[in-house]
């Protein structure tokens, strides 16, 4: 009640509980006055159109992202204006533009001196961006498409839903031109993790587990890379934000650069150094690295197991690959 005047407030959402139903923050609000035949009427309504939903999500056939990945109904429960496309059999999440605090948080006791000072970005052009990092798969089908030679073995077990390791930045910037896209930069990356949710230590909060990332420690499940979507994604519905591999950027590193970067679609330093910026930890990263600010770095040219990417197109990007000169390639994998 709000006074004396009877009030309704329909407040549902869909999780991925047993229960399906949570009297939480989520889809829709009614505000009137009613009488209470009438609350009873559209709370019995309210709670079939919740039935004819989830109806309708469990009879939707999607082809999944990666085996054991958290299931697409359940990023839309968290964003119900999650913007999806797929190109070359992998899904791309749309970003939209908007402004949020870059660098480590006010007293976080973990940061580096290159994840401050905090500031605050604002980026000009929304984005699509690969909802997980690229695949094997994915890599594999470029590799054969222009006969390029497949990555060295990674040193553990790798399936075609885990993403793609031993490649250094131009080999991760050719897969994303070939796709018609580029590596994000720094700033885009960021941005993508924090999914809206400024303050944040990690991309799901500020409490790290096992059950949230795949990285080093107490509770690890896989001996190396783990199958893309296989935790919770962020607000945006991204995947593998933290953890499981290193994402390489677009942007050289320069450890002073934010106190000097733009506040409008920085694009990293101009002048060359001798590492590329790398984000978002890998399963060899103790928790401290997953923390979204962190900004690792790693030579060009360095080819390891805990480097991987995913890439972004912007709107209006055509949707054919393009050609490129054929290359050796070896047995690989």
């Amino acid at each position: 009640c709000v006074g004396n005047t009877p009030f309704l407030q329909a407040h549902l959402v869909l999780d991925n509980s047993p229960g399906g139903l949570l009297g939480a923050s989520g889809l829709s609000y009614v505000w009137g006055p009613f009488s209470r035949g009438a609350i009873s009427r559209l709370a019995a309504a309210a709670a079939a159109a919740v039935n004819r939903r989830v109806a309708e999500e469990s009879q939707q056939v999607r082809r999944p992202m990666a085996r054991n990945q958290v299931t697409a109904s359940a990023a839309l429960s968290q964003n119900d204006n999650l913007k999806i496309e797929v190109f070359e059999e992998l899904e791309y999440v749309w970003v939209p533009r908007g402004r949020f605090w870059m660098g480590a948080n006010e007293g976080d006791k973990a940061a580096a001196e290159s994840e401050n000072p905090r500031h605050h970005v604002r980026l000009t052009k929304g984005f699509w961006m690969t909802r997980g990092p690229v695949t094997v798969e994915a890599y594999r089908r470029f590799c054969k498409a222009i006969h390029k030679e497949l990555p060295e073995y990674a040193g553990f077990e790798q399936k075609e839903d885990h993403p793609v390791v031993k490649v250094n930045w131009a080999d991760a910037s050719a897969y994303c031109e070939w796709v018609g896209g580029r590596l994000p930069t720094e700033a885009e990356w960021e941005y993508a993790a924090r999914g809206g949710q400024d303050g944040n230590n990690y991309p799901w909060g500020n409490r790290v587990s096992p059950q949230k990332a795949n990285y080093y420690g107490k509770g690890q499940n896989w001996k190396g890379t783990s199958p893309v979507g296989s935790f919770p994604p962020n607000e945006y519905g991204l995947y593998d934000m933290a953890g499981n591999v290193w994402e390489w950027c677009a942007d050289w590193f320069h450890d002073s650069y934010y106190s000097k970067s733009p506040r409008t679609d920085p694009d990293g330093p101009k002048e060359k150094t001798n590492a590329r910026v790398i984000r978002g930890g890998s399963w060899g990263s103790s928790s401290r690295f997953l923390r979204i600010s962190v900004r690792g770095r790693v030579g060009p040219q360095i080819r390891g197991s805990l480097q991987g990417f995913r890439c972004v197109r912007e709107e209006g990007a055509s949707m054919e690959v393009k050609p490129t000169r054929s290359r050796r390639r070896n047995a690989g994998w």
